[in-house]
């Protein structure tokens, strides 16, 4: 988990391809003749695995015993694989998101108003800053401050939301952003 999503994509892929090649060489050696007895082409057979195994509705349903059991060991290992690629996907996006809501990623934006730390006197500058950039076609007041940004933004919500609202009467076109640093 610590190299990423797209390490974890790619165990993934070759777990499957590992799953599959695995199933495909038992079949291989359980039925060496195949069902019409014309034998098995390995390419075409190491294809059908891998669509019984990712597509449910492509399988056939003929067959000994053996067969069928290692096809429905396929079918239930491709099931878990797929709802591991969705929850690896799912827990990644959702890691993401996170880390944009606190405020750690990289600011872009030119043409902002910065404060620097964090202290009660905050509450009283963020309104005159907001009241000086009114002539600011999209004026931005960003504070930088080692504490949680969803702690500043709970803490100066009350007291400022109107002058962060788009569309408001005090400022609208200016707005106010918590920002962490140090991480």
């Amino acid at each position: 988990m610590a190299r990423g999503i797209a390490a974890l994509i790619g165990l993934l892929a070759a777990v499957s391809l590992g799953v599959v090649v695995v199933i495909t060489l038992l079949i291989a050696v359980i039925d060496p003749s195949g069902d019409d007895g014309g034998g098995h082409h390995p390419l075409l057979e190491l294809w059908r695995n891998f669509l019984a195994a990712f597509d449910l509705q492509s399988v056939e349903v003929s067959g000994h015993a053996s067969f069928l059991a290692l096809r429905l060991v396929l079918a239930l290992g491709g099931i878990f694989l797929v709802g591991a690629l969705i929850g690896i996907l799912a827990t990644g996006l959702e890691g993401r998101l996170e880390e944009l809501r606190k405020g750690r990623s990289l600011v872009v934006e030119q043409g902002h108003t910065v404060l620097l730390g964090w202290s009660e006197q905050v509450f009283a500058i963020i309104p005159e800053l907001v009241e000086a950039n009114t002539n600011q076609r999209r004026g931005r007041v960003a504070i930088l401050a080692p504490k949680d940004k969803v702690e500043m933004g709970t803490n100066c919500a009350p007291r400022s939301a109107p002058l962060g609202t788009p569309g408001s009467s005090a400022a609208p076109a200016t707005r106010w952003t918590p920002t962490t640093w140090g991480s």
